[in-house]
């Protein structure tokens, strides 16, 4: 069991773009970010697919990726936007393994340390330090709010959700010093469950 929930906490690493812990402000102001600045309208972003809202600063690139694992074939659905320094990655997973309404012990300690898999499997590939975390819930369903300092004065905010199967991540990754805590703030609060 402690294989699979590792295999899963690896899942959790496809949402960062790869070497983004190894960029750095500059003090030059690039295209991209007078653009970004111009655009400060969000939209509200709908995945029905995903059953899910969240504002987003614009639209989103999505990336697809699915992989074998122990616990049967898992499609991971990504949807990405940047603005003002910071990204913001929305996503989900469904887990089948996780897709019954079973309310055995393993199950419940598999869900508990799915969870667990997610946030340690962040802090190794961002070679992170976890700042802070805490136990939350979304509409009653169990997550995990977390803060972790990465290399470079890099600073990762994420939120955590198990909704029945199905895994969201909402993360956001920026300097300390740049991106705003309010549009952070604003993105977390904004996501919504819809139904199908």
């Amino acid at each position: 069991m402690i294989k699979t929930i590792a295999w899963l906490a690896a899942l959790a690493v496809t949402f960062l773009p790869t070497g983004f812990q190894q960029q750095k402000p500059t003090s030059q102001t690039s295209p991209l970010a007078n653009k970004e600045a111009a655009s400060s309208k969000w939209i509200e972003f709908v995945s029905k697919e995903g059953a899910f809202s969240a504002l987003l600063p614009s639209q989103p690139e999505k990336e697809d990726q699915s992989s074998d694992s122990p616990l049967g074939r898992i499609d991971i659905h990504m949807f990405m936007a940047t603005n003002e320094g910071a990204v913001y990655l929305v996503g989900y997973s469904d887990i089948p393994a996780l897709a019954t309404e079973d309310k055995s012990p393993v199950l419940d300690e598999m869900r508990k340390g799915l969870l667990i898999g997610t946030r340690e499997g962040l802090l190794k590939t961002v070679d992170g330090k976890l700042l802070e975390e805490t136990d939350i819930t979304f509409n009653g369903h169990p997550g995990k709010a977390l803060e972790v300092g990465m290399p470079g004065d890099m600073l990762l905010s994420g939120k955590i959700y198990l909704v029945k199967q199905r895994v969201y991540q909402l993360l956001t990754v920026r300097h300390k010093t740049t991106g705003s805590a309010d549009s952070v703030a604003k993105f977390f609060a904004s996501f919504k469950l819809i139904t199908q």
